[in-house]
């Protein structure tokens, strides 16, 4: 959603310290779900999987990264190791290294590993493989350091660059348990613990009921539950009743059909007035705007159901999937790989919109490529949507329709 974004922009802010990256579960052997955490309140957001249990060569990684410092990839090989001899193999350390990611325990200062996993990768849709960067001969005048074995120093794998650090979770997010500190330390015991974990977890849960807010607009039952938060809905409703009579935000019946258990600030209620009135007065062309399925600014799935169609597949909040909207209408719905599509509505202008749309977010280089080859279950050539792709820049084939950046 970025307009002209670059890799550099993302890399800025890790780099600088300004954005954490955490993992957030995986998906296979070679995706998953990342999150991203403004640093100055990431104690507040982050949320490490709770059922994660580290192996013994895990715990080593955590227990280097224990005192706070960021490492290279053959710092810590050298960090864990059991012996000078027993350094542990480039698939081992970078296994264990993703598995903490994952489990959102450690994060790097750089999305390097992120696209070389995209590029390497069976991903949804795969990216542009970066170009190898050649690397020029080390035999310097001064030598090879006294003691150090041959190849024991030497670059990091791709899915290991950048340093890696241990990421620093409030009380209430796993750094205290049953009482105690981190292993090795001590920390707070019996009413002190319950009392500070009783702190930060309400701390923490102001802090996603303001970034619900935020990040939705209305929050509805649906945009919680499909976070899958513990407590659910039940307890943001909590939180959020508290804010209302606070006077930090609203309650009502903001969206149609979606009850009264609906939050929003006031300024987000005078804008929603705002493009009720500017429809009526000052009417403006359909913009079509393509999105991940599993973006928070699509509705569907979450806050609305999603409209029923006659076709066997069914649309879902998927990794890799898309879906285009004009209006706010949904229009496509593009399954994961993009051969098969759903298309909802006949409208000719919209389905026109959504078409461009699609193709620009491959011209863009958001995508590689796409083959279409079926809509709503049928085969794709001959159909409104079709004529919509070509008439955009995508070209036929024997199968289907192509799109290439």
């Amino acid at each position: 959603r970025v307009a002209d974004y670059s890799p550099a922009l993302l890399d800025e802010l890790t780099a600088t310290g300004e954005v954490l990256v955490s993992g957030a579960g995986s998906i296979g052997s070679n995706d998953g779900w990342l999150s991203l955490h403004v640093a100055e309140s990431a104690e507040l957001t982050l949320i490490p999987a709770a059922d994660f249990e580290p192996t013994d060569f895990q715990a080593q990684v955590l227990a280097a990264l224990a005192n706070g410092g960021a490492y290279f990839f053959h710092q810590l090989r050298e960090m864990t190791a059991n012996g000078p001899d027993q350094l542990a193999s480039d698939d081992e350390l970078t296994a264990a290294l993703w598995e903490l990611l994952w489990a959102g325990r450690i994060s790097n200062d750089t999305f390097a590993p992120v696209r070389a996993l995209l590029s390497g990768g069976h991903t949804a849709h795969k990216q542009k493989a970066p170009p190898p960067r050649i690397r020029p001969g080390r035999s310097g005048r001064y030598g090879r350091l006294p003691g150090r074995a041959a190849g024991a120093v030497r670059g990091a794998p791709p899915l290991g660059a950048g340093r890696w650090s241990l990421l620093q979770h409030g009380a209430g997010g796993g750094t205290f348990t049953n009482g105690s500190g981190p292993t090795g330390t001590a920390g707070p015991s019996g009413s002190a613990a319950h009392a500070a974990d009783a702190a930060q977890t309400t701390l923490r849960s102001h802090a996603l009921a303001e970034l619900f807010l935020d990040r939705y607009g209305v929050v509805t039952r649906g945009s919680v539950m499909n976070h899958g938060l513990p407590g659910g809905f039940g307890l943001m409703y909590k939180v959020l009743a508290r804010l209302e009579e606070g006077g930090r935000c609203r309650r009502g019946y903001f969206i149609e059909h979606l009850g009264a258990a609906q939050f929003a600030v006031s300024a987000t209620v005078d804008r929603l007035r705002t493009f009720s009135e500017d429809a009526a007065a000052n009417p403006r062309p359909p913009q079509a705007i393509a999105l991940a399925a599993t973006d928070p600014a699509n509705p569907y799935g979450a806050a609305l159901a999603w409209p029923p169609l006659d076709s066997g597949h069914r649309p879902g909040r998927k990794a890799g999937a898309l879906v285009v909207m004009v209006d706010g209408a949904l229009v496509l719905y593009v399954e994961r790989g993009g051969r098969t599509l759903l298309c909802f509505g006949e409208d000719e202008t919209s389905i026109s919109l959504a078409g461009a749309a699609l193709v620009q977010v491959v011209k863009r280089g958001a995508i590689d490529k796409m083959a279409i080859e079926k809509v709503n279950g049928t085969e794709v050539l001959g159909t409104p949507l079709a004529a919509a792709l070509l008439a955009s820049g995508a070209y036929s084939s024997p199968r289907g329709v192509r799109i290439r950046a």
